[in-house]
């Protein structure tokens, strides 16, 4: 628009009989990865995607901007000691994923590497992997809002909830491991307490979180560190942390005292929009979660199927009200009886919106 409606930039080859074609552009997708891993041993690191170093000491609580990552390939993330020589040092090799063209991504990596450390409470898989995210932001769709996602990223801490200005849940049973969905807050000042899932009164940490001059943004709030690092090879404490899209992470301040805010409505803080998020942790066994999002107070099943479309199991069939909600599947039918190995199918069912998605279980 500033070259007078010109051709866009583009590659061109020219050949000997005078034809001229244009270079196809190769599919990409946007990518942020942040580095939430509060192993010691893992304070920084390097990064290699398909054995070429894409991230040089990259420190815990960094992030990258987002940036454009080859899509519809198969993209092998390793790790190396930071300073390390080449590909020749990597010490652990994550299983490829495969990003879709045209898709914006977060990428968390998270978990430990080494021994020493306190399980999880409710026994989700604590090792070293990436947590992805495949309908991430990188800003509102509603400018007068920020919009938020959250992570639970700390490995030795249960199933949390998230009280806003003590009064309104905003996530409710979030796992280790877990995104919620998107939500949308107006930008303005809000205390966050940290409770145990189901448990109100037990706040095990509180923050304050000034949104005040993000409007329009959004943001990737992640917990990070240990409840206990006596237990966890006096690793990082606990906290709370924002990434921004620049790829700046922003530390939210411990609260002072754990009364409510003034002057703040509760009701400032819902999902924008119903949706279903993938299952965590997928492939499993025999325990998976499955988190979803409501904007509005809605009659909700969660139904299990199996590859002919036979139903399994109702994990849920009742009202909830606006918020983000989880659901946990055992593996088991309707009957209480354990199911095979293999794929299966979840469904988020209400008046006005329904989604399906796969999950694999593997005895």
């Amino acid at each position: 628009e500033n070259n007078q409606g010109g051709e866009g930039f583009g590659l061109f080859i020219a050949y000997p009989d005078g034809r001229v074609d244009r270079l196809p552009l190769l599919e990409s997708a946007r990518l942020q990865v942040i580095h939430n891993s509060a192993d010691p041993a893992a304070a920084e690191v390097d990064i290699y995607v398909n054995e070429a170093l894409l991230l040089p000491n990259f420190a815990f609580r960094s992030a990258t901007p987002f940036i454009d990552v080859p899509a519809n390939t198969p993209l092998t993330v390793a790790v190396a000691p930071a300073g390390s020589a080449g590909p020749q040092d990597i010490i652990l090799t994550l299983p490829a994923l495969t990003l879709l063209g045209g898709k914006t991504y977060v990428a968390v990596a998270s978990g430990v590497v080494g021994e020493g450390f306190a399980a999880n409470p409710d026994g989700v898989e604590i090792g070293f992997g990436l947590q992805a995210y495949d309908m991430a932001q990188e800003k509102a769709k509603w400018m007068k809002y920020v919009e938020l996602i959250v992570l639970h990223g700390a490995t030795d801490a249960p199933a949390v909830d998230v009280v806003v200005n003590g009064a309104l849940t905003l996530v409710s049973n979030l796992a280790y491991g877990m995104f919620t969905n998107y939500m949308r807050v107006e930008p303005d000042n809000y205390r966050l307490a940290i409770t145990p899932a189901g448990q109100p009164e037990t706040v095990v940490a509180a923050f304050e979180a000034d949104l005040s001059g993000l409007a329009g943004g959004a943001a990737v709030v992640f917990a990070s560190g240990f409840l206990n690092p006596t237990a966890n090879n006096a690793g990082p404490a606990f906290g709370l942390f924002a990434a921004l899209p620049t790829g700046d992470v922003v530390e939210l301040p411990a609260a002072t005292s754990l009364s409510k805010l003034t002057g703040v409505a509760t009701e400032k803080a819902l999902p924008t929009e119903f949706s279903l998020q993938q299952n965590y942790p997928n492939p499993f066994n025999p325990t998976t979660t499955i988190s979803f999002a409501l904007p509005e107070r809605s009659a909700v099943k969660i139904v299990v199927y199996d590859v002919r479309g036979h139903q399994v199991a109702t994990l849920l069939n009742g009202v909830r009200e606006a918020g983000v909600h989880s659901v946990s599947w055992n593996g088991a039918d309707s009957n209480g009886l354990s199911v095979a190995s293999g794929a299966y199918f979840y469904a988020l069912e209400t008046d006005n919106y329904n989604q399906i998605r796969k999950m694999t279980m593997l005895r």
